[in-house]
């Protein structure tokens, strides 16, 4: 763990660029899964992804909470 008043923005690159590599690989396999024309079936409807996003905020808004 590292303990200090002040970071530069070039230390925080350091340590979150595993993170960042991930989910841009993850998400451009996303986008290019859905860009290809073969693939049918792969959309979701926007009620769904509102109740899904709706419910997640919900419940690690009160699992902070406790």
């Amino acid at each position: 763990m590292y303990v200090g008043r002040s970071y530069k923005l070039i230390d925080f690159a350091l340590w979150s660029r595993r993170s960042v590599i991930y989910m841009v690989v993850v998400s451009g396999l996303a986008v290019a899964a859905y860009r290809l024309p073969g693939i049918a079936g792969f959309s979701v409807p926007w009620s769904v992804v509102l109740v899904l996003g709706t419910t997640v905020s919900l419940v690690a808004g009160f699992k902070n909470s406790q």
